[in-house]
């Protein structure tokens, strides 16, 4: 089962920091990938372990602070050990 830890500072960037931990042993291969709201590539990486930038990213923020309204990203991660499995987790 795959562990993700996602930290997100406010601004202009995002800095995504993950770490993919296999339950059993190590993942033969591993596919991370950062989805806006219309499901497109935004970011992505082939590690276990790493920091992915997003830039202009569209963040939360309350309402009254712009007309256009931040929204969740989704990590989706691929992983290999014996089988494929993919995980989709969301990310403000």
């Amino acid at each position: 089962m795959g562990n993700c830890w996602i930290f997100i500072f406010l601004g202009y960037k995002a800095n995504i920091t993950y770490t993919v931990v296999v339950q059993g042993g190590n993942a033969e291969s591993v596919t991370v990938t950062v989805k806006d709201r219309n499901s497109t590539d935004v970011a992505h990486s082939n590690k276990l372990h790493d920091s992915l930038t997003l830039n202009n990213a569209h963040l939360w923020w309350p309402y009254t602070e712009s007309h256009e309204f931040g929204y969740l990203y989704t990590l989706e991660v691929w992983y290999t050990f014996y089988l494929t499995f993919c995980f989709h987790l969301g990310v403000c």
